[in-house]
């Protein structure tokens, strides 16, 4: 090494390089390297994020599907329901229930004889 390239210190008496004691301020392959695995790590947790993401908004997107199938077969079924009970209102007439039960089964209203009235005891 020349004397150029190397100072020497009175106080302790080693020797150090100048290289050494300065920094260096403008890009070096160590803050590019940095950088890089910065820029990286940023790209990468960004990825991650958009995928969690977009996975779950295909999940909320199925079960909105799901969702209305099933309101729509509620609606089919609600609809089936009151067709149904059209069809059974004419079978719940007070009237066809008395006519039938007196035509076919020979039944009558009660006599004033037939009838018991029982006493409520507190």
């Amino acid at each position: 090494m020349s004397m150029a390239q190397v100072k020497y210190m009175n106080v302790s008496g080693e020797r150090i390089s100048e290289k050494s004691r300065k920094k260096a301020y403008g890009i070096t392959r160590e803050s590019s390297l940095y950088k890089n695995i910065t820029l990286f790590i940023f790209t990468f947790i960004t990825l991650t994020f958009s995928v969690v993401i977009l996975y779950g908004y295909l999940n909320i997107a199925q079960q909105n599907r799901m969702i209305n199938t099933l309101n729509s077969e509620i609606r089919s079924l609600e609809t089936e329901r009151d067709d149904n009970y059209m069809k059974l209102e004419p079978y719940k007439s007070v009237d066809r229930i008395a006519r039938i039960a007196r035509l076919n089964y020979n039944m009558d209203f009660p006599k004033k004889e037939q009838v018991k009235y029982l006493d409520k005891i507190d």
